[in-house]
């Protein structure tokens, strides 16, 4: 079914109770603090809203949980939908017509990283890597609806040495072959091994990142992340026989023999073409004025996966989030 989809998003980074004073108008204004509670502080929010004429999902990672918070319709006024401080959506933004009825519903969900799936969310490391998302989706007939895209879409925190993508049935078959070492951190680094594998299109090596959390995303709409384009931008030869791809953290690459055992994620990458393109996205954080006077900065950061030709491959191999 076809569809096009029009996207406002905003990112708030607050470390106080203040968020609770931000307003949604539609058929009447509310404040978000009437929708939840999640009963203790927010750290990260995405601000999504959506405009389709005809069918659209909200896109969910790593899922602690989602929640239909509230849904009708409404008339629009033309004045802005969320307002937070400095931040608005507006309607018109989005495609919005005054006057026009919309149905509209407004789900909230919140992405974790897969690492800290499990552990004591009183964490520092968790707290700082949580987001929660509230997405406002209005639509001209009611058919708006929830799907989980976790097969297009991870959310993760890594280690400097990054991630692998690679179909790990086929590069095991090929290591076992050609009798490489158990640990593919040095084989990658004192042997001519990540270059074989890179001709080969066997694998696909982001390294040399900033410790960070962020998105790997491999769905159709470009967008479905919040961000901006970066300078980083990697290019590889990918067999075109792949079609979807484990997801390895590099640190891991050590122990060859338990990356084997190891059951980890699962990322579609649909399309054609002789290789993967993988671009940085990233946005900064609209904050409290005392963070950005204390010198802080929280992107939220997407790796974009696409396959496509490529004919000079130049790999990933080091990426500063902050830059």
């Amino acid at each position: 079914m076809g569809m096009t989809m029009n996207r406002a998003s905003r990112y708030i980074y607050e470390a106080s109770d203040t968020f609770y004073e931000a307003k949604v108008s539609l058929d009447s204004t509310f404040r978000v603090s009437e929708l939840f509670d999640p009963g203790r502080r927010f750290k990260k929010h995405l601000a999504n809203a959506y405009l389709i004429d005809n069918e659209e999902y909200i896109s969910l990672a790593s899922v602690k949980c989602i929640e239909s918070l509230k849904e009708g319709i409404f008339i629009f006024s033309g004045d802005d939908i969320f307002r937070f401080k400095n931040i608005f959506i507006s309607g018109s933004e989005l495609g919005l017509v005054k006057g026009c009825k919309y149905h509209y519903k407004i789900y909230l969900n919140t992405d974790i990283p897969m690492c800290l799936s499990g552990k004591d969310p009183s964490q520092g490391n968790y707290v700082e890597a949580e987001i929660y998302n509230i997405n406002l989706v209005f639509s001209v007939e009611n058919r708006s609806r929830v799907v989980n895209k976790g097969d297009h879409l991870i959310y993760e925190t890594y280690h400097e040495y990054g991630f692998m993508l690679a179909d790990i049935d086929k590069l095991n078959n090929y290591l076992k072959k050609h009798e490489s070492g158990n640990d593919l951190i040095k084989e990658f680094t004192t042997t001519e091994l990540a270059s074989e594998l890179f001709s080969e299109g066997l694998i696909a090596l982001c390294w040399g990142l900033t410790p960070w959390p962020y998105y790997i995303s491999s769905e159709a709409n470009e967008q479905a992340r919040l961000g901006k384009n970066s300078p980083f931008v990697g290019s590889y030869f990918f067999d075109e026989s792949i079609k979807e791809v484990s997801v390895i953290k590099g640190e891991s690459l050590t122990d060859w023999t338990s990356c084997v055992a190891n059951n980890w994620p699962k990322l579609k990458v649909p399309g054609s073409g002789n290789g993967l393109k993988i671009s940085l996205y990233s946005e900064d954080e609209l904050a409290v004025e005392e963070r950005f006077r204390a010198g802080f900065s929280s992107p939220i950061c997407t790796f974009y996966v696409k396959r496509e030709n490529v004919e000079t491959p130049v790999p990933l191999l080091e990426v500063n989030l902050f830059d």
